[in-house]
């Protein structure tokens, strides 16, 4: 058993009447949600412990494998209470032992050279934070927006500036984190808390965003900033009355493409989506000078279709694609220029018969499954083929031209396959568990090869593509990963040519890669979502600063209420313009008690009024601003300057001093300081950075964009999911939708300028025709008299 830790409870831990209520109530909702799937979180795990005992590979693991499950057995009950207790006092202390912000942004981030140290190993809390972050970051990444509206609330309920997704009490990383803690409490040492922690994270947390929503309502419910979310700009009654007209089109926007309708050879599976787009589904693009003329293509027919370039230029033409014979033709060459040694032929009556040879091949494929012959290579394959042939037959037998052919292109469309896959990924590992059945399918069905359609490159390539090292150095879908497995265990036990069961199989796979390309798309929805609303915030902002500032020309106030009403009231002003809308009675209403705020502190005369405070202080605490400070801050904008006041009152100077140390409303949705200043000292954009510039604000939503990483021209492959006019931010997710980077349109400029960003061109090619190409090209190349000539594989 783990070591105790202090127990809180809600009912005896200080906090305000209210605030104790509204944290009763969030724990009763999480216990409802999560209480029952941490009790399958838990059978699920035992029975995995149990799985993973009967293989252990000696009975030392296997002892310790069953005293895990035991213990899981004897003690899984008192898991799901302790946690909840655990939880139950992490909110009670709410209050209390707040992180800072720059603990936390340190924490698994960059920390001064002045705190580096060397260690001999990685410490283990160093490695226990980096795994809680990996588990908890993907999670994060499908609620971001949710998160956002929690750390404001939370921010409320904690008399605090906005919580980080790190900080809040129900946030992905904190119910993680307790996982661990609560497992080494209950179970000891004899189960693995990160285990724990992982299936957690998995199995209990899979579906956080609708639980993190259903937090957001029961705190909007018990009136927790009540109402507070991303409200989208309205459109006027002009433009509800009738459609806009079609605005003429300019340089800076893209025409429409028309995709050109499918020819009568084109396969069927292809001809979906081109109607699909015929039909006038292609996405929006985006026009100069609006903030959300464009939209990305969600909702396409063809799910897969967001993995594909959107149709923003013409495809770039592609070479007819090379059938049996002619592959069979240029290895034919290959032999008499010398460049492969000549092919045995057989004398009469050796040839292996192509019954025998699947026979052989057979007999391989049953034998009893180990890492050795997992990874055996095409050409292991074939020798152990002609070993147990020419045991049966007599030495002099071997393949024929057609098989032999069909072993030694299968050898080299492999290679070209795992060169466009992840160095070190496990798809390596499924792809050679494939080579068997796939060769025998190849040796029987020549169409493997001249049919772009055919199930079994489907197969090979879906599974190539999901850690293709052109998008980067990214985990797989865990579902994916596990569904991918599965295929391959079916193609291992169950194919034996039947066509059937390769159907079956590929379209089973096909269904999972759907789900996949669904929650990546919903990931980059709400991160979407997320970066629309942070544009708001900074346009409403803008709209507020300026507004301000304009009442402070007509009057100025004194310095120390003019810090006090950009630093504080400024934030109320900002929230108005947000919700409502220049054009709203609430603005206009904001504009004149500001008005008043200044006629009232510039009075020459003792002035003070209540009302004017009583409406001050509601509006700071409708920003998160604790009632304390709201109080003092109403007492200070509804007086003047010759007013009477307490003594024990705090100052305007101190007030503010208070104030700064608040997270302002949006300072962490628009570009930091920092960047501003280094932004500003860079040169003017050249000609041939303007022009990039310009050409990337016409880029429609959803383009997939190659980064160059080294000199080798390396380059990992991010989609361009949106970016704003008016900010100039742009928003990077990889192939699983999650977020890896948020630039600025002119650094992007610049790069594309210097060559280090391209936008992928467009065409009909995936991993598995790509790698056919780079076979042909390579067995040309070769007779060229360049073999060393690397394959310039199509993006």
């Amino acid at each position: 058993m783990g070591e105790q830790r202090d127990i809180a409870s809600l009912a005896d831990n200080g906090l305000p009447p209210r605030v104790r209520k509204v944290a009763t109530q969030l724990l009763q909702v999480t216990e409802s949600v999560l209480g029952d799937r941490i009790r399958l979180m838990l059978e699920h795990f035992e029975t995995h412990l149990f799985k993973q005992a009967e293989r252990a590979r000696s009975p030392a693991d296997q002892s310790e494998m069953l005293k895990a499950v035991q213990a899981l057995r004897t003690q899984s009950a008192q898991f799901r209470p302790a946690y909840f207790k655990a939880l139950e006092t992490r909110l009670a202390q709410i209050r209390s032992n707040l992180p800072s912000r720059t603990d936390e942004l340190l924490t698994g981030a960059a920390r001064p050279s002045s705190e580096w140290t060397v260690h001999d190993s990685v410490p283990e809390v160093e490695t226990a934070e980096a795994q809680l972050r990996d588990l908890a970051s993907p999670i994060e990444g499908t609620a971001s927006l949710s998160l956002y509206l929690l750390g404001q609330r939370f921010g409320v309920l904690a008399g605090a500036p906005a919580f980080s997704p790190a900080q809040i009490c129900l946030g992905p990383r904190t119910l993680v984190d307790l996982a661990g803690h609560v497992s080494h409490d209950v179970f000891g040492d004899r189960v693995s808390a990160s285990t724990i922690q992982s299936h957690f994270a998995q199995q209990v947390l899979g579906d956080y965003a609708s639980f993190a929503d259903r937090i957001n309502e029961t705190l909007d419910a018990a009136g927790v900033l009540p109402g507070l979310t991303y409200v989208p700009v309205r459109p006027t009654k002009a433009s509800k009355a009738s459609p806009a007209p079609t605005p003429p089109r300019t340089a800076a926007e893209p025409a429409a493409e028309n995709t050109p309708p499918a020819s009568p050879s084109q396969p069927s599976w292809t001809q979906g989506r081109e109607k699909a787009q015929a039909a006038g589904q292609q996405p929006a693009q985006p026009h100069m000078g609006t903030a959300h003329a464009a939209s990305p293509t969600w909702g396409r027919d063809d799910v897969t279709g967001w993995l594909e370039q959107p149709a923003h230029t013409p495809l770039v033409p592609q070479a007819p694609p090379a059938d049996f014979r002619y592959l069979q033709q240029l290895l034919t060459a290959h032999r008499i220029a010398g460049k492969l040694p000549p092919r045995v032929v057989p004398p009469p009556g050796a040839e292996i018969d192509s019954a025998d040879v699947d026979r052989f091949l057979h007999e391989i494929q049953s034998q009893p499954t180990s890492g050795a012959n997992q990874a055996r290579s095409i050409h292991g394959l074939r020798e152990s083929l002609l070993q147990r042939a020419r045991t049966e037959q007599g030495p002099a037998a071997n393949l024929g031209r057609e098989d032999a052919d069909t072993f030694e292109i299968l050898s080299i469309l492999y290679a070209e396959v795992a060169r466009e896959v992840r160095a070190g990924s496990s798809v390596h590992g499924l792809l050679e568990r494939l080579q068997l059945p796939v060769l025998r399918l190849a040796l029987k069905d020549r169409s493997f090869f001249e049919e772009a359609a055919h199930p079994a490159r489907q197969l090979l390539n879906t599974i190539a593509e999901s850690d293709a090292s052109t998008y980067g150095d990214y985990a797989i879908d865990p579902y994916f990963e596990a569904a991918m497995r599965k295929a391959v265990e079916r193609m291992e036990d169950d194919f034996h040519g039947q066509p059937e069961i390769l159907t079956e199989v590929n379209d089973e796979l096909q269904s999972q890669f759907r789900q996949q390309v669904k929650r990546s798309q919903s990931n980059e929805k709400r991160l979407v979502e997320a970066a629309r609303g942070r544009e708001r915030m900074a346009i409403a902002k803008q709209t507020a600063t300026m507004a301000l500032q304009a009442l402070l020309d007509e009057q100025k106030p004194p310095r120390v209420v003019e810090i006090l009403m950009r630093r504080a009231w400024l934030d109320a002003m900002t929230l108005t313009a947000l919700r409502n809308g220049e054009a709203s009675p609430a603005w206009q209403k904001q504009i004149d008690t500001t008005r008043q705020i200044l006629e009232t502190v510039n009075a020459p005369e003792p002035v003070q009024s209540p009302e004017l405070a009583k409406e001050i202080d509601s509006a700071m605490r409708r920003v998160g601003y604790h009632e304390t400070e709201a109080n003092a801050l109403s007492r200070h904008l509804s007086r003047s300057s010759t007013a009477p006041r307490d003594d024990n009152e705090p100052t305007a100077t101190e007030i503010s001093a208070q104030i700064k140390a608040h997270t302002r409303l949006g300072e962490e949705d628009v570009e930091s300081r920092e960047e501003k200043i280094e932004r500003a000292k860079l040169p003017p954009r050249t000609r041939d950075e303007e022009e990039c510039y310009r050409h990337l604000r016409t880029l429609p939503f959803g383009c997939w964009i190659d980064f160059i990483q080294n000199q080798q021209g390396e380059a990992e492959r991010r989609r361009l999911s949106w970016y704003s006019t008016v900010t100039d931010r742009a928003l990077f997710v990889n192939r699983r939708g999650q977020r890896v980077a948020e630039m600025h349109m002119d650094a992007l400029a610049r790069l594309m300028a210097q060559g280090q960003l391209r936008v992928v061109e467009r065409n009909q090619l995936r991993l598995i025709d790509r790698a056919f190409r780079s076979t042909v090209e390579m067995l040309r190349n070769t007779l060229r008299g360049d073999p060393k000539k690397p394959v310039q594989a199509a993006s």
